[in-house]
């Protein structure tokens, strides 16, 4: 089940009344230990202090896997993270499997880059991650498998595989954050441009907070 709490991140000085809450918050619903509020918060505030999102008047939603977070265009679920150390390069992939499916009654694509719906984040990290790659539809890396572009209108849950390369990970925990997404002209006053899915600085964030297996090291 996802937990609300109201923390607004207009501005860095809040940090610490925003952790007291969801401090506070975890204890009276059970739900989640002191490191996951922290984690929640940190990824947060890496993602809008890094750059990836304007100052924001919503909140954050935070969600453990297998919970929907909601980015208006589409609908995600993510239920597994695994880590693992790629030796010829001496990086770290951690993957993130779940599903996704499309609510609207055209086609979707997922919005990548820094305009995008997902990142990534675990403690510690200098800020926070954009997407390597995803992957839509069922994925087997010893399979050929079909390249989807976008996600059908029906309403249909659909595999998805997103990967975050990291220098260094050793951490239990990895969060990824959902931003949602409106359908409006982001032009000048509005005034010269086309509608398109921009993200919505006004709505709640969702964090959703996943347990990392860490797979033995491979080559590539």
């Amino acid at each position: 089940m996802t937990k609300r709490a109201g923390m607004t991140m207009r501005d860095g000085t809040t940090r610490a009344r925003h952790y007291t809450r969801l401090m506070a918050l975890s204890r009276r619903r059970r739900w989640g230990l002191a490191g996951t509020v922290a984690l929640v918060v940190a990824a947060v505030a890496a993602v809008v202090g890094g750059g990836g999102l304007a100052p924001r008047e919503g909140g954050v939603v935070y969600a453990g896997p297998g919970d929907e977070a909601d980015a208006h265009n589409l609908v995600f679920r993510f239920d597994r993270a695994t880590a693992q150390h790629k030796t010829a390069l001496d990086t770290w992939e951690i993957v993130v499997t779940g599903s996704v499916r499309n609510p609207q009654s055209t086609s979707a694509g997922l919005i990548g880059g820094s305009h995008g719906s997902l990142w990534g984040y675990y403690d510690g990290a200098a800020s926070a991650l954009q997407p390597a790659s995803t992957v839509l539809g069922r994925y087997a890396a010893d399979e050929d498998y079909v390249l989807r572009r976008v996600v059908p209108p029906d309403g249909e849950w659909l595999d998805l595989r997103v990967t975050f390369a990291a220098a260094a990970f050793d951490r239990a925990q990895f969060a990824v954050i959902v931003t949602p997404m409106e359908f409006t002209d982001d032009s000048l006053l509005s005034l010269y441009g086309t509608p398109s899915w921009n993200q919505d600085s006004y709505a709640d964030l969702t964090a959703v907070v996943l347990p990392v297996e860490v797979l033995p090291e491979t080559e590539y």
